[in-house]
């Protein structure tokens, strides 16, 4: 998995920058040859510099970046949340730390971590 997430990005990188100026104005395509003179005047409001949403830019369809970006937020909280009571539990089974060992509790037939979810979540 961290193979391909490495090679998807390169192949990102190479593609956003063959395919995107530094500086742009938007309307005079000399500016992609000689991005000095846009650089200079700061009349560019466009290219990678100035224009933040890049991937949106060169982009099908670009809600799918916004679509993307929350989508990847939602997961990366969710694991957190989930995980986060589970270390506890763990860290306090372990008795790592005095006088949190009744945190680690577990209960039903899993072993929730339930003092250890309303620690996290509280």
């Amino acid at each position: 998995a961290i193979l391909a997430s490495t090679v998807v990005y390169i192949i990102t990188l190479v593609v956003m920058g063959s395919t995107f100026v530094r500086h742009a104005n938007g309307t005079d395509p000399s500016h992609a040859v000689s991005t000095l003179v846009c650089a200079a005047d700061t009349s560019c409001t466009y290219g990678s510099y100035n224009h933040r949403s890049v991937m949106a830019t060169i982009s099908v369809w670009a809600p799918l970046i916004i679509i993307g970006i929350i989508a990847a937020t939602s997961s990366s909280a969710l694991a957190a949340m989930i995980s986060a009571p589970k270390i506890l539990q763990s860290v306090c089974n372990d008795k790592l730390f005095p006088y949190l060992d009744k945190l680690g509790k577990g209960y039903g037939r899993d072993k929730a971590p339930r003092r250890a979810y309303v620690i996290t979540f509280g």
